[in-house]
C-alpha cells in the first residue's frame, strides 16, 4: 500500500504478489485484501487483464458488503471504463452501491469505500452525458469522505465533482470543488 500511495506501481504489484503468496494460509480478508493491492496496482501500471482477475479474486474473497470487497468493485468498475465496458463498470457501481435504476437510492453508502465507488460512477456518467446524477454522486462522495475523514476520497471525488461541473460550463463550480 505505502508503494502504492507513493506512485511506485511496479513495486506496489511485486509486493502485492508477494503478500498474496504469503497469505495463502490467512482468512479471507487478508486474501481479499491483498488481491485489491495487486488489482490496483496492475490497473495503474497498465495491466488491466491482469488488474481484472486480481480485483475478482478480491472480490469472491471479500463480497459486496465489505469495505474492502467495496474497494475491490469500484476499482474494477475503474477498469471496466478504462476498457471501454462503460455499461458493465456503470452497472457494478450501481449494483455495489445497492443502487435502484428508478429511485437511486443508496443503500451500502455507510461504508467508507463507497466514495471513490460514487466517483467512478461520476466518471461513467460524465462520459454518457448524465451531468446532473454526475453532480449528484460527487458530491455525495465529497461528503462521505468528509464525515470518514478520508483525504484520499474528498481528494479524488472532488476532482471528478471538478470535471462535471466543467462539463456542465460552470466554471466557477469547477474551481469551487478544488478548493
Amino acid at each position: 500500500y505505502s508503494a502504492w500511495v507513493k506512485g511506485d506501481h511496479v513495486r506496489a504489484a511485486e509486493q502485492a504478489r508477494v503478500a498474496l503468496e504469503r497469505a495463502r494460509d490467512e482468512g479471507r480478508m487478508v486474501r481479499a485484501f491483498a488481491a485489491n493491492a495487486l488489482g490496483s496496482a496492475l490497473a495503474e501500471c497498465g495491466d488491466l487483464t491482469g488488474a481484472e482477475q486480481a480485483l475478482n479474486e478480491a472480490i469472491e474473497l471479500a463480497g459486496y458488503e465489505t469495505h474492502v470487497g467495496l474497494l475491490a468493485l469500484g476499482t474494477l468498475s475503474y477498469v471496466l471504463a478504462r476498457q471501454g465496458r462503460l455499461a458493465q463498470a456503470e452497472r457494478l457501481c450501481r449494483d455495489a452501491l445497492g443502487m435502484t435504476a428508478r429511485n437511486g437510492s443508496l443503500q451500502n453508502a455507510r461504508l467508507p469505500a463507497a466514495g471513490n465507488t460514487m466517483a467512478n460512477l461520476s466518471a461513467v456518467l460524465l462520459e454518457q452525458n448524465e451531468l446532473e446524477e454526475a453532480a449528484r454522486l460527487a458530491e455525495q462522495g465529497v461528503a462521505l469522505g468528509k464525515r470518514w475523514g478520508q483525504a484520499d476520497t474528498i481528494t479524488y471525488c472532488s476532482m471528478q465533482l471538478a470535471e462535471v461541473r466543467h462539463a456542465m460550463g460552470d466554471e466557477g463550480g469547477a474551481a469551487a470543488a478544488l478548493e
